[in-house]
């Protein structure tokens, strides 16, 4: 991964949780942005692993504040899931993806228990572009993808 797609990415995810791509909105986020803290630290630590000069410096420090977020926000995404840009995480509790699901282009993960249904003549149903990420001991994820 190059620093311009690592930049895109980053700045993609911003985009699609604040609407806004400004260098404030980033360190704050950054700083105290829950969700996306988890996604910046992610894609910091893909970014550092694959970059020779960034894989004993900065990688360690990333890489240990990712584990500190997945336990302080119940967030398991391993590191080998490619995910796309536009990456949005709704529910921080116990929310996990498997590594051979590869969320494309603006995809929201959502906890089980914010279960969008849409109403249709009367009735609840569930919306067709919701895919199943995990199915483990920890309550059941889903991934909508919106284009």
């Amino acid at each position: 991964m190059k620093f311009r797609e690592y930049k895109l990415l980053i700045y993609s995810d911003l985009y699609r949780i604040t609407g806004t791509v400004k260098t404030a909105t980033l360190i704050w986020y950054v700083m105290w942005g829950g969700s996306f803290k988890y996604n910046f630290w992610m894609r910091t630590c893909l970014y550092a692993r694959n970059n020779t000069l960034l894989k004993y410096s900065i990688y360690p420090f990333a890489r240990f504040l990712l584990h500190r977020l997945k336990y302080k926000l119940g967030i398991s995404i391993p590191l080998d899931t490619k995910i796309g840009s536009g990456f949005k995480i709704f529910h921080n509790d116990r929310t996990a993806c498997l590594s051979h699901i590869s969320p494309c282009r603006n995809t929201s993960l959502i906890h089980f228990l914010n279960w969008p249904l849409q109403e249709s003549e009367g009735h609840l149903e569930e919306p067709d572009d919701l895919l199943l990420v995990a199915m483990t001991s920890l309550p059941m994820a889903a991934v909508q993808h919106t284009d």
